[in-house]
């Protein structure tokens, strides 16, 4: 089960179809392929990451180690 969740998650991730991810699960409705990546919490997760991405930045400053010598 795992192996599938992983194969799922991946094509997810990269963009693939329902349709591809239906195809490589051997999910015969794709409703069924649907409601197995939203179990997987990956809509959640996607969105959390394109928020992150696409929202306003924090910069953390730092200060540099001086060097020795």
């Amino acid at each position: 089960m795992a192996i599938r969740h992983l194969t799922a998650s991946i094509l997810y991730q990269n963009g693939e179809t329902v349709a591809v991810i239906q195809a490589v699960l051997r999910h015969r409705n794709p409703n069924t392929t649907a409601r197995y990546l939203r179990t997987l919490g990956l809509d959640e997760t996607r969105e959390a990451l394109e928020n992150a991405l696409n929202g306003p930045g924090k910069v953390i400053p730092f200060e540099p180690k001086a060097q020795a010598g």
